[in-house]
């Protein structure tokens, strides 16, 4: 065989070899299929968007969703972007074809007028653990009634009484009037001011939140209520947080025989 053959049957082979080398990788990299499972638990919709909401107390968002697999589905963990939501579920588990939902809601009158934008984490387990991220968008109209602040927080360590206010804003043409306030805490005491219009033309009530002096020992929880003669506004509720003394600064106050 001459040279010059002997050079083409290499020239040939090599072609055919990289084909044959090709196609072993190809089939050693290829992804095995069935692998990857479709998440059991299908929402309705995850995205709630309500748009512009007319004034009212409160706002409320509803997911709907469904097992679509073939064994339970346990829902571990609500995590909304914003405390003020507080989604709840009616159940952890969820059967095969069985149906759930849980609402958020928003107190407007504790938010600022305006566009709002909420994030809940969903987590759950089905064959392994997952998580679904869903949206709920509304927008607050600026004629409405808000409470300031979101809520009041005292710390009674010194044994002294202290005051707060909470400021009802009311920016429609026709106000509401306060009635009436209480407190579910013995420790705390409501006083209604009168209404005055602010630098805005807004009409403002002031609430005075007196916390007595002497206060157990530990953190005590409460909610100021506000009765008002608005049909849409009847009352207003205010968490009020009051941090007493430790066991021991209590001790030390106690007077001496």
């Amino acid at each position: 065989m001459s040279l010059s053959v002997r050079i083409s049957s290499v020239g040939l082979a090599v072609p055919f070899l990289i084909a044959i080398a090709a196609h072993v990788a190809g089939s050693s990299m290829r992804p095995i299929v069935g692998d990857v499972s479709k998440p059991a638990l299908v929402f309705r919709q995850h995205l709630v968007d309500l748009g512009e909401i007319p004034p009212d107390d409160e706002v409320v968002g509803r997911f709907e969703f469904v097992n679509t697999g073939s064994s339970p589905v346990r829902i571990t963990k609500l995590t909304p972007s914003c405390g003020c939501l507080q989604p709840r579920l009616e159940q952890d588990v969820y059967k095969p074809a069985e149906k759930g939902k849980f609402l958020v809601r928003v107190k407007t009158t504790l938010e600022a007028p305006g566009p709002k934008e909420y994030r809940i984490r969903v987590e759950f387990e089905d064959d392994q653990p997952r998580a679904i991220d869903l949206g709920f968008k509304l927008i607050l109209p600026s004629h409405q009634v808000i409470v300031r602040p979101r809520g009041l927080m005292f710390y009674q360590l010194n044994g002294q009484p202290s005051q707060n206010e909470i400021a009802v804003i009311d920016s429609r043409p026709a106000p509401l009037h306060l009635e009436g306030a209480t407190t579910s805490s013995n420790l705390a005491s409501v006083e209604i001011g009168a209404a005055e219009r602010d630098e805005e033309g807004r009409w403002r009530s002031t609430i005075k939140v007196t916390v007595a002096g002497n206060v157990p020992p530990g953190e005590h929880h409460a909610t100021v209520t506000l009765f008002s003669n608005d049909a849409t506004y009847p009352e207003l509720r205010v968490p009020l947080i009051i941090h007493g003394p430790s066991a021991a600064a209590a001790n030390d106050r106690r007077p001496r025989r």
